[in-house]
């Protein structure tokens, strides 16, 4: 209603005001309005209590309104809290709303629970909904399950930390004395670590810039799939791979099973690597040192085992016609021998047969330097030069050795 306004009229009793009547209704119908506004239309707020702000209804009980409390000094709206109306009440938690739980204090409640808290200084609460702390945020830091003491806290303990971790903790360590930055874990039994340091003599073992991956106590390392451990570091330094403890009289490296080396050799220099394994057979054949020939195989087998750089090995290969011409070789050797001058290998004939040697000479074998053959060769029994055998039609000859690649 817009307010009513009386004209008085230029001079007393001139008959050009509003009537006694009028007057008086539109006096009526100020004070009306101003009832509603600041007592819901039956009577204004008493000595204690001011009204400052009431939406029109009938009575302040059920209305909307914003109060001041002269007594306690307090600001407050009443009502409830719907659409877009905000309400918010004393120190006593409401059903729904919002409410001043102490000074300088805004706290959210749902069904009579506290819900979320904004406090003095920058603090932040958040509620798990029964009456329990769920996450704060203060000028500390930011705490999950409990009040922080460090600059991230889970459950009591520091998340971030520069010294040696809680008990029952996981920390992100930052330390800026000795550079580390990772992961802990830690519990009753021991903590474990993972990160990066480049300290002389720190907690994490003092490798300058290496990535570390270690755990304290009497426990080990164990990696798993499909609920399986597949490696194992125990606590004396142990590492096992495919078992679940050590043998107590074995190295410090433990297999399930072998090693598998790649098919084609990634040779090292370093004198102290294994770089290469293989097993294999090999067709040995038998070839004229003039003309190599060809010959009628009866047998023609080989083994071999490569460790390294030195083939172990051993052939049988017989013959029932040959054409070749010359000094007796045996070919086709899975290697090559090492191409170094002066390195020749002695290599052992077990058996042999159908060779024409001279009297009382005795068959001898070995390998030059640079070939992937066997010179079968003779030599007296009183001593003497030794001399090639000629390749004959029918021989068979078995041979065990080794040489270097």
């Amino acid at each position: 209603m817009a307010k009513q306004t009386i004209n008085i009229g230029a001079a007393p009793n001139d008959g050009t005001g509003t009537p006694l009547r009028t007057s008086f209704d539109y006096t009526n119908q100020n004070f009306t309005e101003l009832y509603t506004a600041l007592g819901g239309g039956v009577g204004l707020p008493g000595a204690t209590t001011q009204v400052i702000f009431n939406d029109g209804g009938t009575n302040l009980a059920g209305d909307a309104g914003l109060t001041y409390d002269k007594t306690t000094d307090a600001l407050t709206v009443v009502g409830a809290l719907s659409g877009s109306k905000l309400t918010v009440t004393g120190g006593t938690i409401p059903a729904n709303g919002v409410y001043l739980p102490a000074a300088n204090t805004l706290e959210f409640a749902a069904n009579s629970l506290a819900q979320y808290r904004i406090a003095p200084l920058g603090v932040f609460s958040w509620y798990d909904g029964a009456g329990g702390t769920r996450m704060t945020l203060n000028s500390t830091g930011l705490g999950v399950g409990a009040v922080p003491t460090a600059a991230f806290t889970l459950f009591g303990k520091a998340l971030i930390s520069s010294a040696n971790p809680d008990v029952n903790a996981l920390q992100l360590i930052a330390n800026t004395g000795t550079n580390a930055v990772g992961v802990n874990f830690s519990n009753t039994g021991g903590q474990y670590y993972i990160g990066v340091d480049n300290s002389v003599g720190g907690r994490y073992f003092g490798f300058p810039y290496s990535l570390n991956l270690s755990i304290g106590g009497l426990y080990p390392i164990v990696l798993a799939t499909n609920n399986t451990a597949r490696l194992i570091i125990d606590s004396t330094g142990n590492t096992l791979i495919g078992v679940s403890s050590a043998n107590a009289n074995g190295g410090v490296l433990q297999l399930k099973s072998g090693i598998t080396f790649p098919s084609t050799q990634v040779a090292s220099t370093d004198v102290n690597t294994l770089d290469d394994y293989e097993e294999g057979t090999f067709t040995p054949t038998i070839v004229g040192g003039t003309t190599a020939g060809v010959g009628t195989y009866v047998v023609q087998s080989g083994n071999y085992t490569k460790v390294g750089n030195l083939v172990t090995f051993r052939l049988y290969v017989a013959t029932s016609a040959h054409t070749g011409t010359g000094a007796m070789l045996i070919s086709s050797l899975p290697f090559t021998s090492n191409g170094t001058g002066n390195q020749l290998y002695s290599v052992s004939i077990t058996n042999l047969g159908g060779l024409t040697l001279t009297a009382l000479n005795v068959a001898q074998a070995y390998i030059n330097n640079g070939v992937n053959y066997i010179s079968v060769s003779q030599y007296a029994t009183g001593g003497g030069a030794s001399a090639a055998v000629p390749i004959c039609p029918a021989p068979y000859i078995v041979v065990t050795g080794s040489y270097m690649v």
